[in-house]
């Protein structure tokens, strides 16, 4: 444990992610490892988040006791709280490092990513699950085949089940599969921050009573063409990402576990650089040679006659006081005028043009945080670089909406085929 003494100046490490509660009258402040190094949340008084605000790595331990003094805080306290923070690996000390490296070294051993979500989001015991699923789903059911297809592109959304259920199974009950070989790219939003933009894994997928194997030869080519190191420093963000994971259980419910399908899940960074014209895609060395790679194995699965299709998980705006905005969201006005810029990126994306969508983002520098359209904006670029058109259908759109929180989040559900 780390030595606080008055010269030491504690800081909250990254990421975490932080929310208020409330219970019993009081608010609290919840704060999560959302790597899930630290299983037990802090859970905190309100009272103390100015004291939390200020573990910024720049404030001492005793220019805090001096700031909070009239609060009460005394050496004592300020030592137990510390080190409370410390025990759950939430400060940046060589506690959580240790920890963090202990945490990386077992995942990277694992030959299966296990599910993170099971038992929180949905349930963790397959015969419950199913249940749920064919509520949701109507009558049991399996993708319907479509001999000689063109190549798809599926859009669902990430967000949790209990506000975006109908979503998932609008488009889940529109999907359609390929007899034969198929080799399905899983693609979704990375919410943690990392070194790379294109985070990939070798790992097989799990979710109750089903594992999605992983192509681990389409991994090997594509990580050659990507970059060994740009694949694979970030892996351990797989761990609890859920935007990959919340496709399964639907997919499972749908297809097949029999055949010679197998799966390559890609989670994909932050592209705010390029919305703020620090860096363009269009020669952008990173972005241009996972697309190149990703160009190549498409052509070279296709040659040895794989079907190849692509499954998103991905959510639209997220608005609000909870993300930082000063104006209130949740109104009606106001979720209409999000509707109609929504409607418009919606209508870009059926039209699958990555210069007109990236132009969308950046017109406001992104002012509806959209976590999806770096996704978007990849595949529509790989679709270009193949000299195949993109023509898209919009399923569904949907708002989810806490008044209470002034929480927006928007997701919808779409399909593309290709075409030469």
């Amino acid at each position: 444990m780390a030595n606080f003494d008055d010269s030491y100046c504690p800081a909250l490490r990254s990421p975490l992610d932080l929310s208020t509660m409330d219970h019993e009258g009081r608010q609290y402040l919840v704060i999560r490892c959302p790597q899930g190094i630290s299983t037990e949340p802090a859970i905190l008084p309100s009272e103390i988040i100015p004291l939390v605000s200020r573990l910024d790595g720049e404030t001492s331990v005793g220019k805090l006791l001096g700031e909070f003094l009239d609060k009460g805080l005394t050496r004592s306290m300020l030592q137990d709280f510390l080190g409370r923070l410390d025990s759950l690996f939430l400060l940046n000390t060589d506690s959580f490092s240790n920890q963090l490296k202990l945490s990386k070294d077992a995942y990277s051993n694992l030959a299966v990513r296990e599910p993170a979500h099971s038992g929180l989001i949905y349930p963790n015991e397959e015969i419950e699950l199913r249940e749920l699923l064919g509520q949701w789903m109507g009558a049991e059911r399996r993708a319907e085949d479509l001999e000689g297809a063109a190549e798809t592109l599926w859009m669902a959304p990430h967000i949790d089940y209990g506000r975006g259920w109908e979503c998932y199974r609008n488009v889940f009950q529109e999907f359609k599969t390929n007899p034969g070989k198929e080799v399905m790219f899983l693609l979704g939003t990375s919410h943690q921050m990392g070194q790379s933009l294109f985070r990939l894994s070798p790992k097989d997928y799990q979710v109750p009573g089903r594992i999605f194997p992983t192509d681990n030869t389409a991994v090997e080519i594509l990580s050659d063409g990507y970059g060994k190191e740009r694949s694979f420093v970030d892996e351990f963000v797989h761990k609890t990402e859920h935007s990959i994971e919340l496709l399964l259980p639907f997919l499972s419910y749908v297809s097949a576990a029999d055949g010679e399908r197998s799966f390559v899940p890609v989670l994909v960074g932050s592209f705010h650089e390029f919305v703020l014209g620090k860096r363009d895609p269009q020669n952008d060395d990173e972005f241009l040679s996972f697309i190149s790679s990703l160009k190549s194995l498409v052509l070279e699965l296709e040659g040895k006659d794989f079907r190849v299709n692509f499954f998103c998980g991905l959510d639209m705006s997220h608005v609000g006081h909870s993300f930082g905005d000063s104006e209130k969201m949740s109104d009606e006005s106001k979720l209409k005028e999000i509707e109609e810029r929504d409607r418009d990126y919606l209508d870009i994306c059926i039209r699958g043009s990555s210069n007109d969508l990236l132009a969308h983002v950046a017109e406001d520098g992104d002012a509806r945080r959209i976590c999806g359209f770096p996704t978007l904006y990849s595949m529509f670029r790989l679709f270009e670089e193949l000299e195949r058109g993109l023509s898209g259908e919009l399923i569904s759109y949907h708002q989810a909406v806490d008044e209470g929180s002034d929480t927006v989040v928007t997701f919808a559900g779409m399909k593309w085929v290709a075409s030469n």
